[in-house]
């Protein structure tokens, strides 16, 4: 690790006895049966973070959209906003389709790796509808299903925290950043068929927190972890990583290097 402390921006900053993060807001699919999840959990770490489901609630000047009390099923928000702007209801409904098709396509997206060809036909299937959007902005997409400009607010409003204009947006990211378990934890994972919600979490403590359990699991290992030295080159010979020379000159031989 170049610098003094491991982790670099996900050690977030720390002065007077406050810390803070870099401005990490969610991590996606940090569930124990998600993608992420299960990936720290094979490496346990995933059992020293707490990990809180995100619970996200929009509170406008003349509307609110907060979960309900009893489990209303996943287009709960859809039908809400459909009660809110009648006009959009025909907006509202080519929207969630087209999320649904957005969720397939991430889902299959995942399987092209260790997939064989049906898979990659079917992901290519659930790209085509999707094709034309692919260039387009997230202003561009919003005029594209609603007129209504509070109506847009509410799926582009999160933008504020990247300092992104909606007009420097990607557009199909609306969906992801729109993920529906976000809203109401109990919007089952499972939309349709291959159409999979991948839930978004932050952790308690902020990422330092992910850090120091990183930390104390490579410590359970024997691992040393070497801080304020450089990688200033990587040794290769017939065609073969053996090790790698630090800023100070010092050659440690190795059979693996991840840069």
């Amino acid at each position: 690790e170049q610098g003094a402390h491991v982790g670099g921006v996900t050690q977030g900053y720390a002065q007077d006895g406050f810390q803070w993060d870099y401005g990490q807001l969610n991590f996606e699919g940090l569930g124990k049966n998600d993608p992420l999840g299960e990936t720290l959990e094979k490496l346990g770490v995933l059992a020293g973070v707490k990990v809180l489901p995100a619970r996200r609630e929009y509170i406008f000047p003349d509307f609110e959209l907060r979960p309900p009390e009893t489990d209303a099923g996943p287009q709960w928000r859809i039908e809400e906003l459909k009660r809110l702007f009648p006009d959009e209801t025909r907006g509202l409904e080519r929207y969630w389709r087209d999320y649904i098709r957005f969720t397939r396509l991430v889902m299959l997206g995942r399987r092209l790796a260790t997939g064989g060809l049906a898979d990659k036909a079917a992901f290519y299937a659930a790209l085509l509808p999707l094709l034309t959007k692919v260039k387009w902005t997230a202003e561009r997409l919003l005029d594209h299903y609603f007129k209504s400009e509070k109506l847009k607010a509410v799926f582009v409003s999160i933008l504020a925290d990247f300092f992104t204009p909606p007009s420097q947006f990607q557009g199909l990211g609306v969906f992801a950043l729109n993920s529906e378990k976000a809203y109401d934890e109990r919007v089952p994972a499972k939309l349709a068929k291959n159409a999979e919600c991948v839930g978004l979490y932050s952790i308690a403590g902020g990422t330092k927190a992910l850090v120091d359990a990183y930390m104390e699991r490579l410590k359970l290992a024997n691992v040393r972890v070497y801080v304020n030295r450089a990688v200033k080159q990587i040794l290769v010979e017939d065609k073969r990583v053996t090790g790698v020379v630090d800023q100070n000159g010092e050659t440690h031989p190795c059979d693996r290097v991840i840069a």
